[in-house]
């Protein structure tokens, strides 16, 4: 129990290190890296700004500042070529619903999912420190989410202090990704892996392997606290038998 609980310190301390030690980067990077900062608002978006947009191409219609997209979906179906020449080349902030405007079926669909996804901004903010989009970065922000929480969850359900409280291990886990993503750590790793990931493949192998490690880090987590446990209940039976070995003698000496 004692090594399960060690290794849950570590693991939770290391992940709050890391985000510690990730403000004070992050602050002088903002203090000094504005226009980096601004280039990587523009990656995400994909687009070019709105005013610039309406400068460059009349009849755009009236856009939605959530999603930097025409409200209507007529405007932007009749605009489709301006938005598909106007995407980043990356593979990974490629948005798909501007890939599919010209699809009848999908594209519809994606429009107002990406309208009312967008409501919630705020919280895909603080969450994974990027706005929604139909982009693999998003969904691979979303994946990178799950995988800390999942990481430091099963851990500290192994700490005595959360035993019975399940959902405050949840609740921490949580808090921890979150921070992770609010300073803005889950879309720099992005930004890191996008000149390495060109395709669908090398996209489907990272998450493959994401799971693989998440799947085995759970596993090893159980394992041990099994481990624990069966540790515990053996020595409680040896603590019984000693005690009732000790019992018998008493009575013994007694008679």
């Amino acid at each position: 129990m004692k090594r399960s609980v060690k290794i849950s310190s570590l693991v939770i301390i290391s992940l709050i290190l890391i985000n510690l030690f990730a403000i004070p980067v992050l602050i002088a990077q903002s203090e000094n890296g504005e226009e980096d900062s601004s280039a990587v608002d523009s990656a995400v978006s994909n687009l070019p700004g709105i005013d610039q947009a309406s400068k460059i191409v009349g009849g755009l219609g009236e856009i939605n500042p959530r999603t930097g997209f025409p409200k209507q979906i007529e405007d932007f179906q009749r605009n489709a070529d301006y938005f598909i020449k106007g995407q980043n080349q990356s593979f990974m902030f490629k948005n798909l619903m501007v890939s599919l405007s010209r699809n009848p079926i999908f594209f519809p669909f994606m429009f107002y999912i990406n309208i009312i996804f967008s409501l919630f901004n705020p919280i895909w903010q603080i969450s994974f420190g990027m706005s929604f989009s139909f982009t693999w970065s998003f969904f691979f922000a979303f994946g990178i989410w799950v995988f800390i929480v999942t990481a430091v969850y099963y851990p500290l359900r192994g700490v005595a202090a959360f035993n019975e409280k399940k959902w405050a291990a949840l609740v921490v886990s949580v808090i921890i990704a979150m921070l992770t993503g609010m300073f803005g750590i889950i879309n720099r790793f992005i930004i890191y892996l996008d000149p390495f990931v060109q395709n669908i493949l090398v996209f489907i192998l990272i998450v493959v392997f994401g799971i693989i490690l998440d799947k085995l880090w759970i596993t090893f987590v159980k394992s041990r606290a099994d481990a624990a446990s069966k540790e515990e209940l053996e020595k409680a039976d040896d603590y019984r038998m000693a005690a009732g070995e000790a019992s018998r003698k008493f009575l013994k000496s007694t008679k």
